[in-house]
Formats: structure tokens, sequence, C-alpha cells
């Protein structure tokens, strides 16, 4: 998921991958 090519592709595209990594991370928790 790395490319952030996955079944959120159209949500990752607006996002740089840095951005797409702290959304992921805050989701988390």
């Amino acid at each position: 998921m790395q490319n952030g090519r996955g079944g959120m592709s159209s949500f990752m595209d607006e996002l740089s991958d840095e951005e797409i990594w702290d959304v992921i991370n805050d989701i988390r928790g």
C-alpha cells in the first residue's frame, strides 16, 4: 500500500505520501 493504489486510491491521490501515512498512523493511533 506504499503507493496508495488500494481501494482508497481516489482518496489517496489527493494526498502526498507523507500526508497519507500521517492519516494512516493517526487512524491506527
